[in-house]
């Protein structure tokens, strides 16, 4: 829009002197921007993410809520917030969009990608066993641990059970190229372009300047780092039969006159993986609900596939990993069967509990079942009303 103004003169007493009136020139409005945001979902969103970040004492928290078939975001919440209405009161972190703008190690939620490239490339199958170690593993002098002392598990039970050894073995049988590749394919390493400020895109060094560790750490999210808008158009992918959608904010523009000037279609941007790929990966994410570490994702009568997330903080000080300041996630997709939505949640330094199952995925279920049960309840056409 433009600003109007008036030009007059004033008497001695700084009063405008009416009939003198020198020029005038109306204000112009400008254009409306219709987001792809649907209110209700947003609320239900807000209301959880505020609920789990105080509930934790957390130092941050984040929620996407995507509509699988285009990648328009239905929902996008942020923690610690400001009032627009109160800039004075407002922080530098309370006005980060931190979605976009900042960039973290994912962690487990990571899993995805050696899941992908294993079963894509054909090196494994979800049946084969894999030695976990009971628990510890060392390699170039470094020592990769699981939570749980596990011993053999099949390829299917270490994402399920999030076996960072088994996951680490996978990683070294791929290969830093077609880790690389798999990464870049469902977009790592680059901005989505969402029609936000201020996108970042995050790390995924080229394979030239990777270690001989790379290959075991980076698929368990260590050596990488990613956004949450990355994390969530990376699980759409997966939901969506592969098919990696252009995250969209903003349905369309519309002059001052109600006429549409531009509007965002919805656009594949390439195929992640091949649709049966997908297929297998929702079965083995579905067991991670089911059988594994996201129980506590799981919403009564409707199948939930995703995959947790308990990342350590690098300390820049100490040049070490924390143990005590983690990142815990839950990303995922609902119902299993036939996708309609893919959320994220990720919570920031929270405090006592701090696994991704007991942080955000009993956060993410609350999102899920309120926003399927409203959807329902409206007949939500996702193609049509968005």
């Amino acid at each position: 829009g433009e600003n109007g103004k008036i030009e007059t003169n004033k008497d001695g007493k700084k009063r405008s002197i009416a009939a003198d009136e020198l020029g005038f020139k109306p204000a112009k409005n400008g254009c409306d921007l219709y987001l792809t945001i649907d209110e209700r979902i947003q609320y239900i969103v807000e209301k959880e993410l505020e609920k789990t970040f105080l509930d934790f004492k957390a130092k941050g928290a984040v929620a996407v809520v995507m509509n699988v078939q285009t990648g328009e975001v239905l929902a996008l919440a942020n923690r610690p917030g400001y009032d627009p209405n109160n800039l004075k009161m407002a922080t530098v972190s309370g006005m980060k969009n931190q979605a976009v703008n900042m960039a973290y190690e994912p962690g487990s939620i990571f899993k995805i990608i050696a899941l992908a490239a294993g079963l894509s490339e054909k090196v494994t199958t979800e049946n084969e066993i894999i030695d976990c170690e009971n628990g510890s593993f060392e390699v170039y002098n470094h020592k990769i641990n699981d939570h749980i002392k596990y011993k053999m598990l099949s390829f299917r039970q270490v994402i399920e059970l999030s076996s960072n050894i088994g996951t680490a073995k996978m990683g070294a049988r791929l290969g830093p190229e077609k880790l690389y590749k798999c990464a870049k394919s469902f977009g790592f390493g680059e901005k989505t372009n969402i029609q936000l400020a201020g996108e970042i895109r995050g790390t995924l060094r080229p394979v030239e300047k990777w270690s001989g560790l790379s290959p075991y750490i980076m698929p368990i999210g260590q050596e990488v780092s990613a956004t949450g808008i990355q994390l969530i158009s990376a699980m759409n992918a997966v939901a969506n039969k592969g098919k990696y959608m252009q995250p969209l904010i903003v349905k369309y523009i519309k002059d001052n006159e109600g006429r549409t000037i531009k509007e965002f279609a919805p656009v594949e941007l390439r195929q992640a993986v091949d649709e049966a790929t997908a297929r297998r990966m929702t079965a083995v994410l579905r067991g991670v609900v089911e059988n594994g570490t996201g129980k506590e994702a799981g919403v009564e009568g409707i199948s939930v596939a995703g995959k947790t997330g308990t990342a350590q903080k690098f300390d820049p000080v100490t040049r070490k990993y924390s143990t005590y300041k983690y990142v815990s996630s839950f990303i995922g997709f609902v119902p299993a069967e036939k996708p309609k939505i893919a959320i994220l949640v990720s919570i920031d330094e929270p405090n006592g509990v701090y696994w991704g199952g007991s942080v955000a995925a009993p956060c993410f279920s609350k999102i899920a079942k309120q926003a399927l049960r409203y959807m329902e309840k409206e007949s939500y056409d996702l193609v049509k009303n968005n």
